[in-house]
């Protein structure tokens, strides 16, 4: 669910260099994360997709599962990697834990190599696709926004149970 919120609102007809996605994830969680970064790759695909389609709704998974579209192959091979993704990050979640090949790919990975427990971490803060950079398109050459996944600091010395917790971590 929150990478089809996340992939929807990327798809918002505005400018993308306007546009900032950040997801904060109060539970921390690198598994969250790897699906941020699953959601950063298909971006590339379904953005322009999107677009050239007028895509409505937005998320993915509505779309798929509500598509009166004809099936062509462009159609097809958006649905496929749309479901090979989906699949990546369902097989890792059941794993409940993200695989050595999959944190090798990503530095932000070393990031859980500190955290204590869900209530003993550092911030950990990492952008995703960075808006400002040049080389941050999709597969037409497009700019993508910049998508941006936090998880603020806790430590069972100070207290964190408050809701503005995370919107002041942001």
């Amino acid at each position: 669910m929150v990478v089809n919120t996340v992939l929807s609102v990327m798809a918002y007809d505005y400018p993308p260099e306007k546009l900032s996605i950040y997801l904060s994830d109060d539970g921390g969680s690198d598994l969250t994360f790897y699906a941020m970064l699953e959601a950063a790759n298909f971006s590339k695909t379904w953005l322009p997709f999107c677009k050239k389609l007028k895509v409505e709704p937005t998320s993915p998974e509505a779309y798929f599962r509500t598509a009166s579209e004809p099936v062509n192959a462009e159609w097809l091979s958006v649905k496929k990697l749309y479901d090979e993704m989906k699949m990546r990050i369902e097989a890792t979640t059941k794993l409940d834990r993200i695989p050595d090949y999959i944190c090798k790919q990503h530095k932000g990975f070393r990031e859980w190599d500190f955290v204590t427990s869900k209530r003993d971490h550092q911030t950990i803060l990492q952008i995703l696709i960075d808006g400002r950079d040049i080389n941050a398109v999709d597969i037409k050459g497009d700019p993508l926004p910049t998508l941006v996944y936090l998880a603020r600091e806790k430590r069972p010395q100070y207290h964190h149970h408050f809701k503005a917790g995370a919107m002041n971590a942001l």
